[in-house]
């Protein structure tokens, strides 16, 4: 087949298709059904924001957030006969609980909700950071206290047992201490 008789032939073909199948039909309500399903999972992420926020400023507590979440989740798969939560939901808590985690605002300095793939993005990169320095973005003075014990403890138990640190393990410790003395203010 020459090249003009095949693009008259795929002209044809593609004619009898959108004329005698249901696959426009199909195409136009999975469009809809997409657009409503981004607009539903806007309205998720906004009121799990909600949710977290109104536990959390209550007490402070991430755990306590994590059990009101999951007190619903259990209603909820009770009441409709689910397995397991949406994908949508897991990472809207998932996006959420990071936020809180890593002290990262949930809202713009105008008071809008930030974007979920924007506290994704910030809780990637505080995760990266408490990787690279051993101190968690926000971290409280006393956190801070307790973890460069729990580090002090845990190097005199090595050595008690007759340990040694190799040379990385020795730096990676300094490393650790250095960024805990800068978080508490004593350099």
């Amino acid at each position: 087949m020459d090249k003009q008789a095949r693009q008259s032939f795929v002209s044809h073909e593609a004619d009898e298709i959108y004329d005698k199948t249901n696959i426009n039909e199909c195409l136009d309500t999975i469009s809809a059904a997409d657009e409503a399903s981004r607009a539903m999972k806007g309205v998720l992420y906004h009121d799990m924001v909600g949710v977290a926020v109104n536990v959390f400023s209550s007490d402070g507590d991430l755990k306590l957030v994590r059990d009101v979440f999951r007190a619903y989740e259990e209603k909820y798969k009770r009441a409709s006969g689910v397995k397991s939560m949406p994908n949508a939901y897991r990472s809207c808590k998932s996006a959420v609980l990071n936020a809180l985690k890593y002290n990262i605002s949930l809202h713009n300095d105008d008071g809008t909700v930030h974007g979920k793939t924007a506290i994704e993005e910030l809780a990637r990169q505080a995760r990266r950071d408490t990787a690279n320095n051993g101190v968690m973005a926000g971290e409280s003075v006393i956190s801070s206290i307790r973890r460069m014990e729990y580090y002090t403890r845990c190097v005199k138990k090595f050595k008690d047992e007759g340990n040694s640190f190799t040379t990385m393990e020795k730096q990676r410790l300094r490393d650790i201490f250095n960024n805990l003395h800068v978080v508490l203010g004593d350099s």
